[in-house]
């Protein structure tokens, strides 16, 4: 297995050399787990080239089938078809990349949700429930194709035990991504996360809670508050702005840190290294990236960093 994380529709397929070289060997445990990361992780490390990968994902599906009944010629066979559908995927993209650059929209640091406890849709509370990154794909999958049998069995397991984190995590570190963080307490919900791919793929979220004198904020890590820098929690009578989500958050923990203490100045890689996501800030992401490229890279085009995303 790779150790760097899959990175964009490139990356996958590098990692698709990875199933099939299983194949070849006659692997068909460690070809299952690396199909598996594949599927889960795969889509949701695409960004704005999901769509087109929803396409594939249903040859990914047979293949799994075939290494399930040990058909692994079979499944050697569409895997490498499936690699060729992909690479060209991937060229398609890239050429629309380079035909059209396309303009970012002004970030409104103002804006404010209305609400965190009333989220814009059951699919966002269901999402925000699970703590780990990988099983939060793995919802979202099974959610896109409607196996709702499926979904009430991973919702159910909102949390998992110590064996069971240890188990996923022998299977691939990407899987320990979330699953440290603490538990959400009472009506707390998660309102933003911040994704790196370290080797274990960590996390550090905000949690919000509604309380008689208003609502109370944390930020939260997977290593017991070892790795914030500043104070982790604070209180607001209604809603944060993104601005003022920005600030809290990146004052408790230095994002900008952790990345210059990564890659220096290599600001490409600092914008892979990350992703941020929340159901109640879709400019928070972008927001973050735009701060990077302002305070590592100045002379360069943040509207071209951001499309380069």
């Amino acid at each position: 297995m790779p150790r760097k994380p899959i990175a964009g529709l490139e990356g996958l397929v590098q990692y698709a050399d990875v199933v099939i070289d299983r194949l070849i060997r006659a692997e068909q445990d460690e070809a299952h787990t690396a199909l598996t990361v594949l599927l889960m992780y795969g889509l949701e490390s695409l960004g704005p080239h999901s769509a087109a990968m929803k396409q594939l994902f249903p040859a990914l599906d047979a293949i799994k089938m075939r290494i399930d009944v040990s058909d692994l010629g079979g499944a050697l066979q569409q895997m490498r078809a499936f690699k060729t559908q992909l690479k060209g995927t991937a060229g398609r993209v890239k050429a629309g990349r380079r035909a059209s650059v396309p303009k970012p929209s002004p970030i409104d640091l103002s804006f404010r949700p209305m609400s965190y406890f009333l989220p814009p849709d059951l699919e966002g509370l269901l999402l925000a429930r699970i703590k780990g990154t990988a099983r939060r794909a793995e919802l979202k999958r099974l959610l896109d194709a409607g196996q709702m049998d499926q979904v009430r069995t991973l919702v159910a397991k909102a949390k998992l035990s110590d064996d069971e984190r240890k188990t996923l995590s022998g299977i691939h570190p990407l899987f320990m991504g979330g699953e440290y963080l603490p538990n959400q307490e009472g009506n707390e919900v998660e309102i933003a996360r911040i994704e790196i791919n370290s080797v274990s793929y960590d996390v550090t979220s905000v949690y919000a809670r509604q309380q008689a004198s208003g609502i109370r904020y944390r930020v939260v890590d997977e290593y017991e508050g070892q790795t914030l820098t500043g104070p982790p929690t604070r209180r607001s009578a209604k809603p944060l702005t993104l601005g003022e989500l920005e600030k809290f958050f990146m004052g408790a923990w230095s994002l900008q840190e952790v990345l210059e203490g990564n890659f220096d100045e290599d600001v490409d890689q600092m914008l892979r290294f990350f992703r941020a996501t929340s159901a109640f800030y879709p400019d928070l992401d972008r927001l973050l990236r735009q701060r990077v490229v302002e305070r590592c890279a100045p002379s360069k085009d943040a509207g071209e960093l951001d499309a380069d995303k």
